[in-house]
């Protein structure tokens, strides 16, 4: 079984799946952006203690440091 880990952990280039969102406001707040459960998506930048921009299709998101660490991912 793979072990999910915080989309805030991830390093620039890492491409994960989403596996869940453990907040029912973070989960509203994912959603808005397409970031749902088995979307694939891609690390590209990293703020140290702030957000993280992640790439899901043609779109690039940042997502503050709280959000993320409520975005359960694993690698693909």
């Amino acid at each position: 079984m793979v072990e999910a880990k915080e989309l805030g952990t991830t390093h620039i280039g890492d491409m994960v799946e989403i596996v869940s969102v453990d907040d029912a406001y973070a989960r509203i707040q994912a959603l808005r952006f397409g970031i749902n459960p088995g979307a694939v998506v891609e690390t590209i930048a990293r703020v140290p203690s702030g957000p993280i921009v992640i790439k899901s299709g043609f779109q690039e998101i940042a997502i503050g440091a709280p959000l993320a660490k409520k975005i359960l991912v694993k690698n693909v």
